[in-house]
């Protein structure tokens, strides 16, 4: 089975690009967001305490209650019953709140267990290719005791002010004044920050992506597959600058070619 990893800050459009890549690939492809595993956890914890309003205040000690008493049930069971309405895991309240209960180790333990349990599922019904969207996939896959081999990584970057932008824009905000610009883009940067500095699980930024350029993109496939540099193993982490490119325009980059360039490499075994 073929892998693919996702990465990069918080709201560069990385599902976007996942499900890009889903419709242009071959074959059965699985797209599996680990990010929905902590927005999971949060909306338990909210509805223990009962919040829906995106203006609640709410203390930590009321939020480490609340989320101690999730803990009393089966907390893993929960956390992944496919059959369980969760309702608008994009809610407001949701995106607010998620960077709080996402510290917990608790919940990264519970993501950890996630990784290894999607990748099981997707090679039991023969998936040709599984897509993950996540905070170090690979390193989380590996934690697990599964070979990643061969796995693909793509790390995504966005300027944070398009980041904002088109977060309003997601909440049907069409035409954003300047002050809703400015918090959102505040907001941001602040969970970008958090994601790095968290003790647990924080966000790694690769040290030497590689970049792809349009105008010479077998090139760098071939470099990304074959030429090894400051002592990585292949393929390499290939970066790609979200800013400039919208949902429309993601297969006009080539993912398509990229991924199966990378898949038919002869320096690379997935099986």
């Amino acid at each position: 089975m073929n892998m693919i990893s996702i990465d990069g800050p918080s709201k560069v459009g990385k599902t976007c690009f996942a499900e890009s890549l889903q419709k242009d690939l071959y074959g059965d492809v699985r797209v599996e967001v680990a990010g929905n595993v902590y927005r999971k956890a949060t909306v338990l914890t909210l509805a223990e305490l009962g919040a829906t309003s995106v203006d609640a205040e709410i203390e930590d000690f009321d939020l480490d209650d609340a989320f101690d008493a999730v803990l009393d049930r089966d907390f893993i069971a929960e956390l992944t019953d496919a059959e369980r309405d969760w309702g608008d895991l994009q809610h407001p309240l949701v995106s607010k709140m998620v960077g709080r209960v996402a510290t917990r180790p608790e919940v990264d333990d519970a993501t950890s267990t996630w990784y290894g349990a999607i990748v099981g599922a997707a090679r039991a019904a023969n998936i040709d290719t599984l897509i993950v969207d996540g905070r170090n996939p690979r390193r989380r896959i590996q934690d697990e005791g599964i070979d990643t081999t061969g796995m693909i990584d793509f790390y995504l970057d966005c300027d944070v002010r398009v980041s904002a932008i088109r977060t309003l824009w997601g909440r049907g905000i069409e035409d954003p004044s300047e002050l809703e610009i400015f918090i959102e883009e505040a907001a941001l940067v602040t969970r970008r920050e958090t994601d790095v500095a968290r003790k647990v699980n924080p966000f790694i930024v690769p040290e030497h992506p590689l970049v792809l350029n349009e105008d010479t993109l077998i090139e760098d496939i071939v470099g990304a597959s074959y030429e090894p540099v400051y002592g990585e193993t292949l393929p390499r982490t290939i970066k790609i600058d979200n800013t400039h490119i919208n949902k429309d325009q993601l297969a006009g980059i080539g993912l398509q070619v990229v991924a199966a360039s990378l898949f038919e490499a002869a320096v690379i075994d997935f099986k």
